[in-house]
């Protein structure tokens, strides 16, 4: 082999790891830029844990929140209910008092009528004897003048 052959083999070699070289080179470059987007895609999957972990802090939150709300509302349900039962009772004891306390004013009202009867029974014995003596009076008056 003669020189200008081994020198254009070197110079096709040449070439050729110049080619690699730039292909060597972009690839580290396509690598670092791989290399900035899972850093970034990291960052990003970083504040997606801690976005998560405040959404499941605020969930537990609210999910205490929502069963002290719901003991709340059932003690307020038990409550309306002893309330309606309470209110029934009344309403119940209400209308006996008041049918008892009508048996009464009508065995009062009974009673004034009999005493009212018997009064008026005597106020006219009396009046009928006032009458006679009246009468008696005046003839005994007569007789007399």
């Amino acid at each position: 082999m003669e020189n200008n052959q081994v020198l254009d083999i070197l110079l096709q070699i040449k070439t050729q790891v110049e080619g690699l070289h730039s292909t060597v080179s972009n690839i580290e470059i396509k690598v670092d830029t791989i290399e900035t987007k899972i850093d970034d895609l990291e960052s990003r999957m970083s504040g997606m844990e801690s976005r998560m972990d405040n959404m499941e802090s605020k969930m537990t939150n609210m999910e205490s929140r929502i069963g002290s709300i719901e003991s709340t509302v059932s003690n307020m349900e038990s409550d309306i209910a002893g309330i309606k039962e309470t209110v029934n009772r009344i309403e119940q004891q209400q209308q006996e008092d008041v049918i008892a306390l009508l048996k009464v004013i009508d065995c009062n009202v009974t009673e004034i009528n009999e005493r009212q009867e018997e009064t008026d029974h005597v106020i006219d014995v009396l009046s009928a004897r006032t009458t006679r003596l009246q009468a008696k009076t005046e003839h005994l008056s007569n007789l007399d003048n």
